[in-house]
């Protein structure tokens, strides 16, 4: 019983501990804005980030810290950022890609930011590879005001799970800033990137050369699910070196990732996430007109699943999916080939 309480009172400690960091960090990312207020709607937030200059397709250079746990420290890096709203305008999509300057992948990711109607307020999820171990995890807009924003960001890699938090300040539509900050052996680690406008490659296609048999892929599609009718976009971002996938289905579900190629594997990987807190990836190889993946992923209550799934392509406005899940309890399950139509 003595061991029990023992064990509960550290507990207790270490969720003070806990809280008490998250409370410097946020200080910390606050002290740089001022003031913060909750968005009052989803057009409030949209308006104050698209007023703050950071839309569009940005690059930034640095030394990376010990902030990520799947990044090492010491590493001159080029990160490229997208943030775009989608078709629809009830998303905005992230994208990132950080290489060292020998072309070696050190990050790429996806996430989305919406409105969560039940709570009235703004809901963001994101996932990706850090060192090619699979991240996830949410974000939680602390506030913001007409000179950034505030983020808290619970991140899991490899069995572990850490807070960080992070400022982003707007700036004049030619640069703005975005720091990380977190504690680590009980000191503040801090990464700040300023971003400038994306410059193009010259003559660049739509994709990259890697990924350029996945071309017939771009553009609108729909199809059935048994939560009714899907819709599902593919589209060329980071100057064609990543493929953004953003799906909503009738009932509400809404989900979006990327894709894009590993040179060390060789192979086409994607993930993703849900707005019902599921998170997957998979790797896939390329052949004409076709893409086999394998992969896996964890669902809203932490259970891992396994799938294999082929696109196929029929015609220029027709490709078919079938996938195969083995869930949980380790039966498989096929389902139905799902054949999407190109929407005109």
């Amino acid at each position: 019983m003595k061991a029990l309480k023992a064990t509960n009172k550290l507990k207790g400690w270490r969720q003070l501990v806990i809280i008490g960091i998250l409370l410097v960090q946020v200080t910390q990312a606050q002290d740089g804005l001022g003031a913060l207020r909750q968005p009052s709607s989803w057009a409030d937030y949209v308006e104050t980030v698209q007023a703050g200059g950071t839309l569009g397709e940005w690059q930034a250079s640095g030394v990376t810290t010990d902030v990520w746990d799947g990044i090492p420290a010491g590493k001159h890096y080029t990160i490229s950022v997208s943030s775009m709203l989608s078709e629809d305008g009830e998303k905005l999509i992230t994208m990132h890609e950080m290489k060292t300057r020998d072309g070696l992948i050190l990050s790429t990711g996806s996430g989305f930011i919406t409105w969560d109607d039940s709570r009235g307020r703004i809901f963001s999820s994101q996932s990706g590879f850090d060192g090619g171990k699979l991240f996830s995890g949410p974000r939680e807009l602390i506030g913001m005001n007409e000179k950034g924003t505030v983020w808290e960001y619970i991140e899991t890699i490899n069995g572990a799970t850490y807070k960080t938090s992070e400022l982003q300040q707007f700036g004049t539509g030619n640069t703005w800033s975005n720091t990380h900050l977190r504690e680590v052996d009980g000191k503040t680690v801090k990464s700040t990137e300023v971003f400038k406008p994306a410059t193009p490659p010259k003559d660049a296609g739509p994709l990259a050369p890697a990924l350029s048999a996945m071309e017939w892929q771009l553009g609108n599609w729909e199809t059935q699910f048994p939560n009714g009718k899907w819709t599902v976009s593919f589209t060329a971002r980071n100057h064609g070196s990543m493929i953004e996938i953003n799906g909503k289905s009738e009932d509400g579900e809404l989900m979006t990732g990327m894709r894009f190629y590993d040179k060390e594997k060789k192979a086409v990987k994607t993930f993703g996430v849900n707005n019902r807190g599921d998170s997957w990836e998979n790797m896939g190889h390329l052949s004409d007109g076709k893409t086999v993946f394998r992969g896996s992923g964890v669902n809203g209550q932490g259970e891992v699943t396994s799938s294999v799934g082929i696109d196929v392509r029929i015609d220029a406005d027709t490709y078919h999916f079938t996938s195969i899940l083995i869930g949980a309890d380790g039966q498989a399950t096929t389902n139905p080939v799902r054949v999407h139509k190109r929407i005109k």
